[in-house]
């Protein structure tokens, strides 16, 4: 889990892990459905979430090909993800060689073809991002300034930009 992620809800996480155990996900995480291609949610998987078992062939694979990116080069490594995941190609569309973690998932997902349990971001770990149309300082005002984020959000994914705007959350935490 991304170290910018902020419970608020142990229960909710306690939930989707009995759900993935339930479901024997190989793995379970997040879609942003405003990246998503052809509305098909496994085109653009999240990487600041991962909840696999332990020895998860899948991520096993990420890591593999995550390797094999950073040896060859990204841009090298980009021909043989075309070659193997049609997917990547909107992954590449929208950031370049930048999302390449992204792309190893999307091979991996070609390889493995593992069982998967994914959860809508703007639900819930991307709520405030969807609520302020990503506009940062929207969201990080509403962190502050709006007690019912801590029980209405389970979980919160807060980014660099948000991290950057320089707006003092510290009172939500006490």
């Amino acid at each position: 889990m991304d170290s910018a992620i902020i419970v608020n809800r142990q229960d909710e996480l306690d939930d989707m892990y009995a759900n993935s155990c339930r479901s024997m996900s190989e793995f379970t995480g997040f879609y942003l459905e405003r990246l998503v291609f052809q509305q098909n949610i496994t085109t653009y998987i999240e990487n600041w979430f991962i909840m696999a078992p332990i020895r998860s062939r899948f991520i096993q694979t990420v890591m593999n090909e995550y390797t094999k990116a950073i040896d060859l080069g990204f841009d090298a490594y980009k021909s043989i993800a075309l070659q193997t995941a049609p997917s990547a190609e909107h992954i590449y569309k929208l950031s370049g060689t930048y999302l390449t973690q992204h792309v190893c998932i999307q091979v991996a997902l070609y390889k493995v073809n593992p069982v998967i349990l994914l959860y809508r971001a703007e639900d819930s770990m991307m709520k405030l991002n969807d609520e302020c149309n990503f506009k940062s300082p929207c969201i990080m005002e509403k962190i502050r300034d709006e007690k019912s984020v801590r029980t209405r959000i389970p979980f919160m994914k807060l980014t660099s930009h948000e991290r950057s705007t320089n707006i003092d959350i510290l009172r939500y935490f006490q």
